[in-house]
This record gives structure tokens, sequence and C-alpha cells, in this order.
């Protein structure tokens, strides 16, 4: 391997669109083919770096279909559903594809063009779920998420399209390994947690809250709450509370108090395992 050429056994030196991004040493590569381009994942082994020098101390992380990530201090991350934004062009590919004879010609390149289509949209998901992850796990020492059940909440049909495209199975998975990587913890809060359904002043439960309600007034303290940032504030609070901190002041305009949150619940060990690969096109 030399700069942007890879050796391939039985094809020779091949050129790749850019160089290895990791150094250390190489212990196997895999190449594929996906949508047309052909791609080499490259495992390198690697020394785990030093703990980072983080910016903040501690968020909490509300994953929603709307906004895809909400922190406790007030940052958001839009969820550009990049599936369904394409639905329209999407039908028109299967539609093409159907109208086909199969095994014709015609109907090899409209499944081509179906599945350059899909690889698209896996990119475009794939770039905004590593750059969100990675800024996150980079900025916050401890970060804490709810320990959501991705494949349970996809049987859910009127909502399975938009909970795939989100990926929230996939933002959880690299969020615990790139902590491990850069230092930190991630804590999962049971999932059962009243995160939105809490006030995060007063702690009154809001048993009536719907989906549909993005903001609600706290009967007991007349607290109006945004729900996701609510929902964010009380994840945090109560990750900080499962490691046995002292709860801190909410940076995002939400009155912070002394908290007690729901003790029953126990905390949940977190597995993560590191790896590094590159993925290059040739």
């Amino acid at each position: 391997m030399s700069d942007h050429s890879l050796y391939v056994p039985k094809l020779g030196w091949v050129n790749m669109a850019e160089a290895l991004r990791f150094e250390g040493k190489i212990m196997g590569a895999v190449v594929s083919k996906s949508a047309g381009h052909w791609y080499v994942a490259i495992a390198v082994e690697m020394e785990v770096p030093a703990p980072l020098e983080f910016p903040k101390e501690s968020t909490g992380v509300d994953i929603g279909i709307k906004e895809l990530l909400v922190l406790s201090d007030g940052t958001r991350y839009e969820n550009q559903a990049p599936l369904r934004s394409e639905l329209r062009h999407l039908k028109f590919l299967n539609r093409q594809l159907a109208r086909r004879k199969k095994g014709s010609q015609r109907w090899y390149k409209a499944r081509q063009q179906l599945e350059v289509f899909h690889g698209r949209i896996a990119n475009r998901r794939a770039d905004q779920v590593n750059k969100m992850t990675t800024a996150v796990a980079k900025t916050y020492r401890i970060v804490g998420m709810e320990d959501l059940n991705a494949k349970g909440m996809v049987r859910n049909h009127h909502l399975a399209l938009s909970l795939s495209d989100a990926a929230f199975g996939e933002i959880k998975r690299q969020m615990q390994y790139k902590k491990e990587w850069f230092g930190g913890k991630v804590v999962l809060v049971n999932r059962f947690f009243p995160s939105s359904q809490m006030c995060s002043v007063c702690k009154h439960l809001n048993t009536d809250l719907e989906l549909s309600d993005r903001e609600w007034t706290c009967a007991n303290c007349g607290t109006h709450h945004l729900r996701d940032d609510n929902a964010s504030y009380n994840i945090e609070q109560e990750a900080l509370r499962l490691l046995g901190s002292t709860p801190v002041v909410a940076t995002s305009g939400i009155l912070a108090r002394g908290r007690d949150v729901r003790p029953h619940f126990a905390a949940i060990p977190v597995e993560a395992s590191i790896s590094k690969r590159s993925l290059l096109r040739t």
C-alpha cells in the first residue's frame, strides 16, 4: 500500500479516492461493491488516544423524529429525513423496475438506478449521524441517553418509516463506542423513565401528555415547558444521579433546583467496543 494506491491480489495496484486516514499496523482489508462503486474497508490496529479535555461536563440527549437530537444546553440537530424527503423519486424508480421484463438489459439498468438511489440515501444518513455523534462525544464528558428499544419501536407501522430513517439504534451505538474512544462515559437511562412527562422544576408528572403535545404547562408549579428541552434536562439529571454526581445548573434556560428523581431506577451497564476503519472509494 502506498499513498493513494492499494495492491489487490490478482488485480494489481488500484488507485484510491483518498489516502489512508489512520496510521498503524494494517490487520486486513475487505473489498466490496455497492451501488456501482468499489470500496475497501481497511482494519488498522491503533493505540487508544489519551482522554480529551472536554469543553463541557455533561448533557442529556433527547432523541426524536422531528428534531433528531435535542441537548439539555439547547443545542439542536435537525432530522434531515433523507429517505422520506425522496419518497416520490423512490416510487418512480420502483415503478420503472416493475415495468421492465425481469432479466432484460433495461431491467438491470433500472435495478442499478435503484441501488444507486439507496446507496446515496444511506451515505447521507451515515454522514449526518457520524458528524453529529462525533461532535457530541468530543464536547461532553458525560452523555445521558434513553435506552430506547429501537427494534421494538419499529413495530409501530405508523412510525416505522420515520424511525428507520432516523436510525435511533445507530446513533446509540456510535455514541457509545466514540465515548469509549475519546474518554468520558455514556449513561443509559431506563427507557420507562418519564423524561417528557416530568416537570423539571417540581417533579410533577403530567400523565395526560400526548405525543402530539410539543409544549405543556405544569399544573402544579405553572412552569411552561418545551417538550424536548424538558426531557433532555430530566435525562441529564437522572444520568448524573445514576453516577452519583451532584446535579448541575441547567444552561438551557430551565430553572434548576434540588433533584431527587425516581430513586428506584437502577444503573444500566454500558458496553461498547473500540474499532477504527477507513472506508475508501476507488
